[in-house]
């Protein structure tokens, strides 16, 4: 499978993923999201931060197996007043696995019914989930039936103030995007909370 061009910059934005030229399938070099402005030629490749998160995305489109396999790169700080021992993490493709899911439970309630009655290869997931510390692998848990949030044990507890750099591979299956806002139709891609994402921590929850 080729590199595809897109970009994912925020919450709750989309991106349009589109072949890239041959000559450009080669390894990704990291852009900053600052000045990034998705276009044709450019790799998929996101790098960006705010005043707790520094990550870097490298990832790759199937079109024929409708999956994104990719690898996340996350400097993560601890800005609580608590010593943190895991850090969570959303895996919103997850979401649209199957009936159990809240997305689609919300979507039955407003009498949409697409997911509940999706095929195997329409549901989306997230797997191949790896996630290391610079000392190498940790370990880490479901914490819903859905898996759409997981649980990282830290490898020493993290202090108000630590940082940590953690990374993990993923794939993700498409779904069809009858459904919601993450999907395709045929070879035609949107594309949105697609990678593994820090939970926000809240003091005493």
């Amino acid at each position: 499978f080729g590199l595809y061009s897109g970009m994912v910059l925020g919450y709750g934005t989309s991106t349009y993923l589109t072949p890239l030229p041959p000559s450009l399938e080669s390894e990704p070099e990291p852009v900053s999201a600052e000045r990034f402005a998705p276009s044709p030629g450019d790799l998929a490749t996101e790098q960006s931060s705010d005043s707790t998160l520094h990550y870097t995305l490298h990832v790759q489109l199937d079109e024929d197996r409708h999956e994104l396999r990719g690898n996340l790169q996350l400097n993560y700080v601890n800005t609580s007043p608590d010593t943190l021992e895991q850090v969570l993490f959303h895996l919103w493709p997850n979401a649209y696995s199957g009936r159990h899911t809240e997305l689609n439970k919300q979507l039955v309630r407003q009498q949409n019914r697409k997911l509940h009655f999706a095929r195997e290869d329409e549901r989306g997931w997230m797997d191949s989930l790896q996630f290391s510390d610079r000392a190498g692998p940790l370990d880490w848990e479901q914490r819903d039936a859905a898996g759409e949030i997981c649980a990282v044990h830290l490898r020493e507890p993290l202090p108000p103030g630590g940082a940590i750099e953690l990374s993990t591979p993923f794939r993700v299956g498409i779904p069809s995007s009858d459904i919601s806002r993450l999907g395709h139709s045929g070879n035609q891609y949107q594309i949105t909370q697609w990678y593994p994402k820090p939970a926000v921590y809240q003091s005493g929850i």
